[in-house]
């Protein structure tokens, strides 16, 4: 196992000041974005509301403002904002100067509202006046909630938290319960069947591996819903590094009958699971209507306070400071009995479904649970993945290793590079797990060899019924654009790739096959490539093609999707054999395994063989009879 040192101290020492690093490294880049674009492009790319109008400001218990917005504009449009994160309210008016924004604190956030708990006791003059806004700060609250979390585990003495860091770090012998384990086999092959078994019975932790579409999914749902039906029933804590993949797993979680409470802020979950999360069945309790009539009195206890403007005598100020005074008290009666129902809910769940930074909402403060189940765990900062590890008697980390990696902002050179190998990383190192997932449902077996080869020994076979399902004449095609001077540029305003040659190519091929019928509207299609500037020009172009279901977009954005046809524009063609991002050898696996049918990928052969891992897969291509040239359609 790859630790950071030959001690636990030095380990987790290393990893806190590698967060560090990071958290400085995007606070830089976050700083140049704000003061390097204007406001619409802000607000496009889901960091500043702007304009906002304020709905209502009152005072907490400990006397800061708190003020709740309205955005007029834009509704719709993705944000960043979320609970914890740092904000800044600033002004258009010609009375407001750069460096006098208010700063806060999220509370909640919605599509159209939000929620900030400031640091100040009273608001500035230029509050009044102009047009308001909000930047988003960078979020502190995930480095801050990482950090506590290191030293939480590197400080643990005595209790389950040290026995688990111990035994995860190899320091300690791992254990297995004997105790047998039901769980249904309706759904679930012999490999799914025996990794969960295994999973359920290691005492401390054990991994899951699942490779491009071999159900892991549907290995969690039968482990969590084995855990519920045991005769001592135990509340599940499952988890995931994106609100995506957490969305998936709790509804997949309630269709199978279980109460399941979703952690976070509405507007981040997706529709179909924003009913399971804790705020909406919150605001649906029977008993939260005196949650709101406690909140409007206050309301009205602050708003009678400020009736007393600036200048008043000492019997007005007395006065306004009894009515705050009434309204903290107020408010602070709310909260106290938004806790008491919440708890409630929280009771009664079989699951909880939060992302990695979401276990450590304060909802969950006081709340521990036998088993933690990290789904993407391959995705994961290893520091965020301690954060549910540290509320859990045991831990099973599912993911694939061989495919995305996690986010970092850190350059490879400083640090970047060992911040990004994840705990399932370091457990397995560069091998497949011992529960892994063998039988894939998603590709044609042609699709499927290469990467079977190349990351998985071998070791993966395609189901029978898939094997007859998937009958395409020709379901690999590379083609070639290598002698045909489609050299790729570089998009300035982005500093990203593209490659307008081989868009021309793949709009030809697109409309070759469905001029003769090798696609149809039947057919869903995902147009994908490592570079967000071909991603633009992509979307651009084919906006006119007549296809009811196609998607553009990048390889990390199509993560855990797949399509019946799927076309990768590699874009890189140059001299010097440069690949760059395709050197990501684990991002190529997650594009070459979204094909069901049909994968088309389109290149140039004489820059991207100057790598063993696209050699090796222009020989594949070879022994398959699937190359072609892009001269077929160029005339």
């Amino acid at each position: 196992m790859a630790w950071l040192g030959s001690t636990v101290e030095e380990h987790f020492n290393t990893l806190k000041n590698l967060i560090r690093k990071e958290r400085e490294t995007d606070l830089a880049l976050q700083q140049q974005r704000i003061a390097g674009e204007d406001i619409k492009s802000r607000v496009a790319s889901g960091i500043t509301w702007y304009p906002l109008i304020v709905k209502e400001d009152y005072y907490d218990q400990r006397e800061y403002v708190v003020i709740e917005f309205e955005r007029t504009k834009e509704t719709d449009q993705p944000n960043s904002f979320s609970y914890g994160a740092h904000v800044e309210i600033f002004s258009q008016h010609s009375s407001f100067q750069k460096g006098n924004e208010i700063k806060g604190v999220v509370g909640t956030v919605s599509f159209k509202h939000i929620q900030v708990h400031t640091k100040c006791n009273e608001l500035p003059d230029w509050f009044d006046s102009g047009k308001l806004g909000i930047n988003l700060l960078l979020d502190d609250y995930s480095y801050k909630v990482m950090d506590e979390a290191i030293d939480q585990v590197l400080n643990a003495k005595g209790n389950r938290l040290a026995e688990l860091r111990d035994v995860i770090l190899g320091n300690k012998a791992a254990t297995v319960s004997k105790t047998p384990i039901t769980i249904s086999t309706e759904e679930l092959n012999e490999d799914q069947y025996k990794s969960a078994v295994n999973a359920l019975q290691a005492n401390e932790y054990s991994v899951i591996q699942g490779p491009p579409g071999t159900g892991k999914t549907t290995t969690i749902v039968a482990m969590v819903n084995a855990l519920c039906q045991q005769e001592e029933k135990q509340q599940v804590l499952v988890v995931a590094p994106s609100n995506q993949a957490v969305d998936y797993l709790a509804v997949k979680l309630h269709l199978q009958g279980l109460n399941v409470v979703r952690l976070g802020q509405p507007h981040r979950l997706s529709a179909e699971v924003r009913p399971l999360s804790l705020l909406e069945q919150l605001y649906n309790h029977v008993d939260y209507k005196l949650v709101k009539e406690l909140k409007a009195r206050g309301n009205t206890m602050k708003n009678m306070a400020f009736k007393y403007k600036r200048s008043f005598g000492r019997e007005e100020r007395e006065q306004q400071k009894l009515l705050k005074k009434e309204a903290a008290s107020l408010y602070k009666a709310s909260d106290a009995q938004e806790r008491q129902i919440s708890d409630i809910i929280l009771d009664k769940a079989d699951v909880i479904c939060c992302t990695l930074v979401g276990a450590n909402l304060p909802v969950l403060k006081n709340r521990f649970f036998k088993t933690a189940i990290i789904d993407e765990a391959a995705q994961a900062l290893e520091a965020a993945t301690w954060i549910p590890i540290a509320r859990s008697q045991k831990v099973v980390l599912c993911g694939d290793h061989f495919q995305l990696p996690p986010t970092v902002k850190l350059e490879e050179n400083n640090g970047g590079k060992e911040l990004a190998v994840t705990l399932m990383e370091r457990i397995i190192g560069d091998h497949v797990a011992e529960n892994l997932l063998t039988t894939q449902y998603r590709m044609h077996d042609v699709i499927k060899e290469f990467s079977n080869q190349q990351f998985y020994n071998g070791k993966l076979i395609t189901a029978p019924n898939i094997q007859k399902l998937r009958n395409d004449d020709e379901p690999l095609v590379f083609i070639d654009t290598a002698g045909c001077g489609f050299e790729e540029e570089l998009d300035e305003l982005t500093v990203s790739t593209f490659n307008a040659g081989e868009i021309d190519i793949l709009q030809k091929w697109l409309a070759h096959a469905i001029d003769n019928h090798q696609i149809d509207q039947y057919h869903t299609i995902g147009i994908i490539s490592p570079y967000s500037a071909q991603v633009k020009r992509l979307k651009e172009r084919l906006e006119t093609i007549g296809v009811m279901d196609l998607k553009v977009s990048t390889i990390d954005s199509f993560q855990g999707q797949e399509a019946d046809v799927i076309i990768i524009s590699l874009v890189r063609s140059n001299q010097k054999g440069e690949i760059g991002f395709l050197s990501d050898t684990r991002r190529m696996n997650v594009a070459m395994t979204r094909a069901k049918q049909k994968l088309i990928m389109i290149g140039d052969s004489s820059t991207i063989s100057h790598s063993k891992f696209y050699t090796q897969f222009l020989e594949y291509i070879d022994s398959i009879g699937a190359y072609h040239s892009a001269w077929e359609w160029m005339n």
